[in-house]
């Protein structure tokens, strides 16, 4: 993928008695709701009851953090120890465990995040290696000062296509589109 973003946690272990299991999964080709159905099947728990900080996208390789409740889980998965289980049967449904589960007090809710990193991968340019990596090393100077817009919606890869996204994004980078700006540094 030539997009590969990951969230930056803003929470630390709890420690054995946490009321919910928070797994980090590395995923690609599905979205956020779809890892969330994939959970909600192998734990026997309502979708609407796990928890997640954010929308990942589905043309990307997302590593993303979500919440599982505790009460609510088989109690072959609520034990101090069970952590380790927790993560096997996420591996055995075909999802990518990144480190082991931890227990945490609350659940995950939109926004609790210190911020997301991006990998951009740009391929398929109209100028040689070198001139592109410059352009490349130029525009990422300029986003490291003046940060990037925040867009919602139509920035998706799913709505619209990587064509418009690629669009917009030159529209921004000549200043010729304003967005909300993210509030995180």
């Amino acid at each position: 993928a030539d997009y590969v973003p990951s969230e930056e946690a803003s929470f630390k272990r709890y420690g054995n008695d946490g009321k919910h299991a928070y797994v980090t999964l590395t995923r690609e080709r599905m979205t956020t709701r779809e890892v969330v159905v994939v959970l909600a099947r192998a734990f026997s728990i309502p979708a609407e009851q796990i928890g997640y900080a954010g929308l990942k996208d589905r043309h990307a390789i997302c590593t993303q953090t979500f919440s599982l409740p505790r009460d609510l889980l088989h109690a072959d998965f609520r034990t101090p120890n069970s952590l380790g289980a927790i993560g096997s049967r996420c591996v055995a449904e075909g999802l990518v465990l990144e480190g082991e589960p931890q227990w945490h007090q609350s659940k995950l809710r939109a926004g609790q995040l210190r911020g997301n990193r991006f990998e951009i991968v740009l391929s398929d340019t109209d100028v040689a290696p070198g001139a592109a990596l410059a352009q490349a090393r130029l525009i990422s100077g300029v986003l490291k000062r003046s940060g990037w817009a925040n867009f919602y919606g139509p920035q998706r890869f799913g709505k619209s296509g990587p064509g418009a996204v690629l669009s917009r994004s030159r529209n921004v980078l000549a200043g010729r589109v304003e967005g909300r700006r993210s509030r995180r540094p």
